[in-house]
């Protein structure tokens, strides 16, 4: 009887780890809250991923999430940056349609099958009806509609949330731009108050960075005025713009042209008009990584025309000066330093306690099934060797 005993426990300690080995964590759920307020449940990390803006294609390739994605926008398709273009058409990615939602190809993003789809809140939220219609899980970043340098950093900790991305890759480039951003503040102060007026487009009227835009929050922490007295991204007449009497006007060159600037009566002012190249655009109104270049990029301008002594906000500059600054094509972010972790969006994912208490319930019968059939077995092995 002793030898029976023995041999059943035995062989009850070895199947236990046998089937608690079988036994897999619970997949836990991807709770995000997303630029909309939205509360998305993802039940597992996303493989099949579909890109509406260049800034959430450069966020995901700065992030090393390329390999999900399937479908992007058609700027996207033919963005110069982190290499996206060329890697985009070697890996046969989709272009799903323009920027704007109604340039969107619903029918392509459905032949796609994605596992989510990352959209702009300014651009694309009149597609949250349709997308869900189709089933298809959509979560929204803030994009063009950032209002702060924080808010970007929202972006990226919602994506890196999603793909459950290292937090130092989110502190890291948060350290990174805070101390681009401390170190031209600082050069910057040096020369007096200056007024900067951001032009965005000409199109019935001229489009400035008003206030609460990103582009605002951006000149206000690198010490400059925002000249624009509206709030968001608005129209305005060139005599709205005398009144608010900037000191340099920059424009980002996106449809602009010097004979469109001539035409809307710029020229007239008499301050200096610096029409950016495609890259300074590009960097300067992308809500994304590449965001990280236009602390240098605008104290270059701000040296340029201001040199190294304080400069008046009543200046009036007889010259007008066109300006188009070089810079290289390519551009590589890297963000080799990690810091406080100050992450802006909620970042934790979290189980739901009834999957944990299903788990417990499920571990219990297995183990117990093991038990039993070590007693079986162990019997049978006694009965045999009697």
């Amino acid at each position: 009887m002793k030898k029976l005993i023995v041999y059943l426990l035995l062989l009850a300690i070895l199947l236990y780890p046998a089937y608690t080995g079988a036994i897999k964590p619970s997949i836990s759920s991807i709770i995000v809250t997303d630029a909309l307020d939205r509360t998305v449940v993802l039940n597992k990390t996303p493989e099949k991923v579909v890109s509406l803006a260049p800034s959430i294609t450069e966020a995901l390739f700065y992030l090393g999430l390329q390999k999900f994605i399937v479908g992007v926008d058609n700027i996207s398709y033919t963005d110069p940056y982190f290499d996206i273009e060329e890697y985009v058409k070697n890996h046969n990615i989709t272009p799903v349609g323009g920027y704007w939602w109604s340039a969107v190809s619903i029918e392509k993003i459905l032949a796609l099958n994605p596992d989510i789809v990352l959209a702009d809140k300014g651009a694309h939220k009149p597609l949250l009806n349709v997308l869900e219609q189709y089933n298809i899980t959509v979560v929204y970043l803030n994009g063009g509609s950032a209002k702060s340098i924080q808010d970007i950093y929202s972006d990226l900790g919602i994506i890196a949330q999603i793909f459950n991305v290292s937090s130092d890759k989110i502190s890291g480039f948060i350290n990174d731009l805070e101390t681009e951003i401390n170190k031209y503040h600082n050069l910057i102060a040096e020369k007096g108050a200056i007024k900067v007026l951001v032009v965005v487009g000409i199109y019935n009227g001229i489009w400035v960075a008003g206030k609460s835009t990103f582009i605002d929050d951006l000149l206000s922490r690198l010490g400059l005025i925002n000249a624009a007295e509206t709030i968001g991204w608005k129209a305005v007449n060139i005599e709205t713009i005398a009144e608010w009497n900037p000191d340099i006007i920059l424009v980002t060159s996106t449809g602009i042209d010097n004979e469109s600037l001539k035409n809307a009566g710029l020229y007239d002012l008499g301050v200096p008009i610096v029409l950016l190249n495609q890259t300074i655009t590009d960097a300067l109104s992308r809500p994304g990584p590449l965001i990280i270049n236009v602390p240098k990029l605008i104290y270059n301008i701000i040296d340029e025309h201001f040199g190294g002594n304080a400069t008046t906000t009543t200046t009036t500059t007889t010259t007008t000066t066109t300006t188009t600054i070089t810079t290289t094509t390519k551009t590589s972010i890297e963000s080799p330093t990690t810091s406080s972790p100050s992450s802006p969006t909620q970042t934790s994912t979290e189980n739901k306690e009834g999957e944990k208490g299903t788990d417990y319930i499920t571990i219990t019968i297995l183990v117990v099934s093991a038990f039993i059939i070590g007693l079986l077995i162990g019997y049978a092995l006694f009965r045999k060797t009697r």
